[in-house]
């Protein structure tokens, strides 16, 4: 965990967004205990949230997650969505549409053009506020600078891809030295492997020679051996 205090990691799925925290003290008595932000909905509450993002006529960012939905829900039921700008499942739509500038452009639920770093942004800026604000419960005295951040993007993203996600963490306000990028199934990968070195009654899973299939489903990994 190098000279931080906290490490952190913000994970935009496709479906559903989460976000947890592991402290030094945490880590060096228990690498796998990690909290996670809850969410409320409705009167239930979960570690994930729907990766959707809402902005206003202002071309402001409104809310995120459950909020989002709700709030957009209650602007169709006025007739007015064409005030709104409403995004689900953005993370891996941000490719889609590259104008002649080569600015990553989305679209709208209805169909209305939006800059893409506007929103990932705006993502990044509200997790990462939320995530600070969780923190400083417990941990009053946590700054920024004693954070390392992780955001996950998929393995087969370009660099290109990475370096876009990396910039838009960094007009988020988290500083380029205590951002990491990590690739999904690699994190998976070390994950299962520390397991299997906790159970040595266990055959060894990762032997050299052979070869492994990473499957993300849902949320859910299980590694097949080839």
């Amino acid at each position: 965990m190098d000279e931080y205090l906290i490490v952190t990691s913000i994970d935009i799925g496709t479906t559903k967004t989460a976000c947890g925290f592991s402290t030094r003290n945490d880590f060096e008595n228990n690498p796998l205990k990690v909290n996670f932000l809850k969410w409320e909905e409705g009167v239930m509450f979960g570690w994930k949230t729907p990766s959707c993002i809402l902005f206003d006529k202002q071309n402001k960012f409104h809310s995120y997650g459950y909020e989002a939905e709700e709030k957009y829900a209650e602007v169709l039921s006025t007739g007015k969505r064409g005030d709104w700008f409403y995004f689900r499942q953005f993370k891996n739509k941000f490719q889609e549409t590259v104008t002649d500038e080569n600015e990553y452009i989305l679209e709208s639920e209805d169909g209305k053009a939006f800059p893409a770093k506007i929103i990932i942004t705006s993502a990044f800026r509200y997790l990462k506020e939320k995530l600070l604000s969780e923190m400083q419960l417990s941990y009053p005295s946590v700054e920024n600078e004693n954070v390392k951040w992780v955001i996950t993007v998929p393995a087969m993203w370009s660099n290109k891809a990475r370096m876009f996600f990396r910039e838009c963490a960094s007009e988020a306000g988290i500083q380029s030295n205590h951002l990491a990028i990590a690739m999904e199934s690699e994190a998976a990968a070390l994950y299962v492997n520390y397991i299997e070195e906790m159970e040595e009654d266990r055959r060894r899973t990762f032997q050299s020679g052979l070869k492994y299939l990473i499957c993300d489903i849902g949320g859910k990994c299980t590694i097949k051996v080839n």
